[in-house]
């Protein structure tokens, strides 16, 4: 049971990376094109996911001033 558990999460993690890594992207790819709300709104959805990830964070609050 613990083995499954241990598969089970590994498997949402990778999920989610992979979504927020998107999020991430289209975040960047919002920026570099001086539309701060959609980059705003993409680094929200990213850090939702990833609580821990300081540069997003810091770019999230660059977006929103």
């Amino acid at each position: 049971m613990k083995r499954l558990k241990k598969i089970v999460s590994r498997t949402l993690r990778s999920a989610t990376t992979g979504l927020t890594k998107s999020e991430q992207r289209l975040g960047d790819d919002a920026r570099a094109r001086g539309d701060w709300a959609q980059a705003a709104k993409h680094y929200g959805l990213h850090v939702a996911r990833n609580r821990a990830d300081f540069g997003i964070w810091v770019q999230l609050g660059h977006a929103l001033k």
